[in-house]
């Protein structure tokens, strides 16, 4: 009998929780194609990890069975965040602090945000560090954000990316006031490619500053 690979939320990884959001877009899109019995099938051929044919092939009272195992995913947890994870085998460490990003870091986490939902693996990468390492120095942050994909629950995830869009929302003028002069600072020591890719994080810091001075979301 088939059986489900994902019982819980907690074993979906990103990757997985991407190809559910597709399923359900479509049904919220009122896509045509996808009736209700055709989203049970293509949602248990995720859960299971086999192709469609395997579901369509299985007896009545198996494929009733499974969608009743699928019932979990009406309602997806919350989960703290927690200051490290284990990511196929790697330990990460979560970088709290926000004053201690670099400007790399910074303009990555200002481009991904922009699409969230598209790149939630990348605005992870941002802040989930491998133990002992500096962002993006002495690893690939490519290979982070594949193991990542692939790997790390959806419901962490999110408990990460929740968490530091209320920290972005919540800081004081002041304190963005203290990240542009530090950025002022190491663009003095760079060449003329990367004091333009600093000069563009500073504008997108004095944007921020704006809004939080007028009152208006970050990220709304």
């Amino acid at each position: 009998m088939v059986e489900l690979k994902y019982k819980n939320w907690n074993e979906i990884s990103i990757n997985t929780f991407e190809k559910l959001q597709g399923l359900f877009n479509l049904e919220k899109t009122g896509d045509e194609q996808m009736d209700n019995l055709n989203m049970n099938i293509s949602m248990l051929s995720i859960l299971c990890d086999v192709d469609e044919d395997t579901i369509t092939d299985l007896p009545v009272n198996d494929f009733t069975e499974l969608s009743k195992q699928c019932m979990f995913i009406n309602e997806m947890p919350k989960a703290k965040i927690k200051d490290k994870y284990e990511i196929n085998g790697q330990m990460y460490e979560v970088q709290f602090n926000v004053e201690d990003m670099t400007m790399n870091q910074y303009i990555d986490f200002q481009t991904f945000i922009k699409e969230k939902e598209k790149y939630l693996k990348n605005i992870c990468a941002c802040f989930l560090i491998p133990k002992g390492k500096k962002y993006g120095d002495g690893y690939k942050i490519s290979e982070v954000v594949e193991d990542i994909g692939n790997s790390f629950s959806i419901v962490d995830a999110h408990s990460i990316f929740f968490f530091f869009t209320l920290l972005f929302q919540s800081l004081t003028k002041a304190t963005l006031a203290c990240l542009v002069k530090k950025m002022k600072r190491e663009k003095k020591k760079m060449n003329k490619e990367q004091q333009v890719q600093v000069q563009r994080a500073i504008d997108e810091v004095n944007k921020v500053m704006n809004l939080v001075k007028s009152g208006a979301g970050l990220f709304g």
